[in-house]
């Protein structure tokens, strides 16, 4: 699994020789919040304990974080002006628009399976 510093919660940094963790400074957290490229970098997401919820995050450096709840979606009702639903595919066959609908009423979006699955109703 890979996730974004924004949806990381950075509990300490890995010491690069292996021999523990570091606290993390204000300007730690200053650099994934406000420089462009931190903001962009994938980490490496492995599991460091079940029970605590926690994860070593791996890139340049790594962490222990904990992921970041998934914001909830809205309410159906704040999708009724919706009238064009787009499925964009950034790979082949399609590298683009696999699916368009310009005339979509009704529409709701769901996640479903422990966040794993995203469905979009809609007539």
């Amino acid at each position: 699994m890979q996730k974004y510093p924004h949806e990381l919660e950075f509990i300490s940094r890995i010491k690069r020789d292996g021999s523990g963790t570091e606290p993390l400074t204000e300007s730690d957290l200053k650099h994934f919040e406000e420089n462009s490229i931190a903001k962009s970098d994938l980490f490496n997401i492995t599991c460091l304990s079940m029970s605590e919820k926690t994860y070593i995050a791996s890139g340049f450096n790594s962490y222990v974080v904990k992921l970041r709840p998934l914001e909830p979606l809205k309410s159906p009702n704040e999708y009724s002006e919706v009238k064009r639903v787009e499925v964009i595919q950034h790979s082949d066959p399609y590298n683009g628009r696999a699916y368009t609908n310009y005339n979509a009423k009704d529409v709701d979006v769901q996640l479903q399976d422990d966040g794993k699955t995203l469905k979009i109703f809609l007539k």
